[in-house]
């Protein structure tokens, strides 16, 4: 517990953090920041022309803000819970 609870962003760290023992997934965890508004905004753009034309660009928007709003609630309760997950029992 002490191991999960010291911060992990020192400048150079003694040791590096590993999250698997199985190197594929390890490899996507050390993803940079840049990266993933990159890989997701080309499916962004392909959703947002093949929505139906009858929707008003206000629309459009609306629906980006809920479901941005959606994503960032999701993550956050995923890594709240998930992630951070002690001794407590959430799920069972």
């Amino acid at each position: 517990m002490q191991y999960i609870n010291e911060p992990k962003h020192l400048v150079n760290p003694v040791r590096n953090l590993w999250l698997f023992d199985f190197q594929p997934l390890e490899i996507v965890t050390m993803t940079p920041a840049w990266l993933i508004p990159v890989a997701y905004a080309p499916l962004c753009y392909y959703c947002w022309t093949k929505v139906p034309e009858e929707n008003s660009i206000i629309t459009n928007i609306i629906l980006f803000i809920a479901g941005f709003a959606n994503w960032s609630f999701l993550e956050y309760v995923l890594h709240r819970f998930f992630f951070h997950m002690e001794d407590k029992q959430y799920f069972i």
